[in-house]
């Protein structure tokens, strides 16, 4: 049975996609990374000034969306710090209807848009993925849990997504108001936080702090997290930006200190973690991918440069979540590139996000 609350589960949108639960969750951690991404070059091309660099590759951009400009626009702004700190205070997109009441169209646009579609499905249409108009109608309304014949279902679908188009195209344009703040309240302390993640599936809470030795220990000085589904990789730096990288024996002693991060105190909570590399730069979050900067004593670098460990997916392993986005944490994706993604409960999403404490690889 549907949830009682409308929410659409994992399970549903896999099934009224035709697809494996597992691919069903590769596609929706795709969606989310093109929508962080969008978002992030919308937010650097529409802000003024404009970064410089950015401003010059524009000159010849003929203003018309495309897929090659996307991308080109994309590795500009990964890989540039002003850009990235102008879409730093984005609301995280899971969050972007979070304490929203839905707003019914008015009855004549609702009316009007469910009697094109009912017309569609009497007259025999088709879609063009070759299924009936009315089919889509109940599959709709059945994934909200309510009766097609009922009009509410597709009110309340057309709600959503204006709701939603609405909010995005606010979240990614500068407010004259003050920002946002967190969707919630800090942790004071690991054993304190269980806040569970704004999504709207049925996905499980944030975890409770770890039993487990290593990270029931406290940690201190210089360690190496070793990656629990890419064992032979460790948590590295290159350029500046967090990667995984293979470090062995023969490896140079280069290598080796960019795997080796030493712990200290939670720099906005003595409880939790902060973690240096050699030369005195914090692993932090920015634009939600993870990097190493200097401390310029803001408290805004305090809380990104904040993790507290829980328990991860192997024995003797821990994950790191983001001390001021609660139900993000730090893990890698599928191009090593290290990023503070929101919580999934699906097996390759928790092992992604586990690393093993061991010695320092100096």
């Amino acid at each position: 049975m549907p949830p009682s609350d409308g929410d659409l589960t994992r399970a549903e949108l896999a099934e009224a996609c035709g697809l494996t639960p597992q691919h069903a969750a590769v596609r929706v951690q795709r969606v989310k990374e093109r929508l962080e991404t969008a978002r992030a070059v919308v937010r650097a091309v529409t802000t003024s000034p404009r970064c410089t660099e950015l401003a010059a590759a524009l000159t010849s951009w003929d203003g018309r969306p495309s897929a090659l400009w996307r991308k080109r626009l994309a590795r500009h702004v990964r890989n540039c710090p002003q850009c990235l700190f102008s879409a730093s205070d984005l609301i995280p997109a899971e969050g972007l209807l979070g304490g929203f009441a839905l707003v019914p169209l008015p009855a004549g646009l609702a009316g009007l848009m469910l009697g094109k579609v009912l017309a569609a499905g009497s007259a025999g249409g088709t879609t063009s993925a070759g299924g009936s108009a009315a089919g889509g109608v109940g599959r709709v309304a059945r994934l909200l849990g309510r009766p097609a014949a009922k009009p509410v279902a597709a009110t309340t679908a057309c709600a959503v997504v204006l709701t939603a188009a609405g909010v995005a195209w606010y979240a990614t344009t500068r407010s004259p108001g003050p920002s946002l703040p967190p969707k919630a309240a800090a942790p004071s302390a690991p054993a304190a936080s269980a806040v569970s993640p704004t999504r709207g599936t049925s996905a499980s809470p944030t975890p409770a702090p770890s039993k487990n030795p290593t990270a029931a220990a406290r940690l201190s000085g210089p360690h190496a997290l070793r990656s629990v589904d890419d064992p032979g990789d460790y948590m590295s730096r290159s350029g500046g930006l967090g990667f995984l990288a293979p470090v062995g024996a023969n490896s140079s002693l280069a290598t080796r200190q960019a795997a080796t991060l030493t712990f200290v105190p939670g720099l906005a909570d003595p409880g939790c973690y902060s973690l240096m590399d050699a030369a005195g730069r914090y692993l932090r979050h920015y634009a939600f991918r993870i990097r190493l900067d200097a401390d310029d004593g803001s408290v805004i670098f305090r809380k990104d440069a904040t993790f507290c460990a829980r328990s991860g997916s192997a024995d003797g392993s821990l994950s790191l979540e983001s001390y001021n986005y609660p139900g993000r944490y730090l893990r890698h994706r599928d191009n090593l590139e290290l990023w503070l993604d929101p919580s999934e409960s699906s097996t390759a999403y928790r092992a992604s996000r586990s690393f093993v404490v061991v010695a320092p690889r100096t």
